[in-house]
């Protein structure tokens, strides 16, 4: 108690220095508004007032500031839900490539089956641009890994398959860096003695089962390419025949085996003799009469398929005997098993005695597979 009158009488005493004027009081409702009563003396509420307003303040800021804290964060959140829902990705394509045949012999033919999902546009390499589904066939010259690759807004996809070809047991090759200078020529598994110009004999290891040719002519006139049984063939007639009594007689059994171009029709004979056995192909439409061709012929027993530039096909049954019965062999002189072949170029094998020529122009090369 002593030691708060003290304090009391220590307040007033200041208060007095500072106001001398200020009014006694014995209760605060004796003071102004705003004033309070201390040891008798009306003193400002200055302190307690400012207290209360600071308060106040603080109070009101901080409850805006959680009222725009939760509106950012409620906008930001509906934005995203937003966006995510607009960008889902495109699906992906897919692509599937097959081949009818995985292994084909040099020349055949085989086909490549394709399809796709989720794609706008396809192409084969080789080939070039497909649909998105379908076939194409295909000629197989070496082994070759075909890709399908297929586009689509969700991305590419891409798709092989390969070609097995095996490599030819006898092949022969044939140039000439113009069409009337000389011809360079090799071959391999097959002994090769020349004829004469442009014209080899062809002893094979085993009998012929097949050929494939691929050849390129220029201008071409007369005969072009000629593949015979027999190096007594002139691309009409030459070994069906037999001689009895001074005359000569045909034989049934006894075939003329040979393949030709001539101008520009592809020729191919079992018998020159028989009507039945002889097959003309009019390629006219596909071998330029001006210019370079390549085109190649496909020869099997008794069929031949022509393939042209543009991917066209032709294909006739009946045109060659490949490995004809060895009926005659006092007349062709053929080597057991019909293994001695003979071929020519710009010519036919045996040259003619009389018209029409036997000779022609044009092929600049070719390749020759024998199976």
């Amino acid at each position: 108690m002593m030691r708060a009158a003290l304090i009391a009488v220590a307040a007033l005493a200041v208060a007095c220095e500072s106001d001398p004027v200020a009014p006694a009081c014995r209760v605060s409702a004796e003071c102004d508004d705003g004033e309070l009563c201390v040891a008798g003396v009306c003193v400002a509420a200055e302190g307690e007032g400012e207290g209360e307003g600071e308060g106040e303040g603080e109070g009101e800021g901080e409850g805006e500031g959680e009222g725009e804290g939760e509106g950012e964060g409620e906008g930001e959140g509906e934005g995203e839900g937003e966006g995510e829902g607009e960008g889902e990705p495109a699906p992906a394509p897919t692509a599937t490539l097959t081949a009818d045949d995985a292994t084909v012999l040099m020349g055949r033919t085989t086909t490549l089956r394709f399809s796709s999902t989720n794609a706008t546009s396809c192409a084969l390499t080789p080939g070039g641009a497909v649909g998105t589904s379908g076939t194409r066939a295909v000629v197989a010259r070496d082994t070759t890994t075909y890709a399908l690759s297929c586009q689509g807004a969700g991305g590419t996809a891409t798709a092989t398959t390969t070609v097995t070809v095996p490599a030819c047991a006898n092949t022969c090759t044939f140039s000439r860096s113009a069409r009337d200078q000389a011809t360079t020529q090799s071959c391999t598994g097959a002994a090769l003695p020349t004829l004469g110009t442009d014209r080899y004999v062809l002893n094979l290891p085993s009998p012929l089962s097949g050929a494939y040719l691929e050849v390129t002519i220029c201008d071409p006139t007369d005969f072009q390419f000629h593949l015979t049984d027999s190096v007594t063939s002139d691309g009409f007639g030459g070994d069906a025949f037999v001689p009895i009594g001074g005359g000569q007689t045909i034989l049934a059994t006894c075939y003329d085996a040979e393949v030709h171009i001539n101008g520009r029709r592809l020729e191919g004979f079992r018998n020159d003799f028989h009507v039945a056995d002889r097959k003309s192909l009019d390629v006219a439409d596909f071998i330029s009469g001006t210019g370079c061709t390549t085109f190649t012929v496909t020869a099997d027993d008794g069929v031949i398929a022509f393939n042209a530039p543009d991917g066209r096909r032709l294909v006739d049954s009946g045109m060659l005997r490949v490995d004809p019965p060895d009926a005659c062999p006092a007349a062709d002189g053929q080597a057991a098993g019909d293994r001695q072949w003979a071929l020519a170029f710009n010519r036919t094998s045996l040259p003619r005695q009389a018209p029409p020529v036997s000779t022609g122009l044009g092929v600049t090369s070719a390749f020759l597979c024998l199976r």
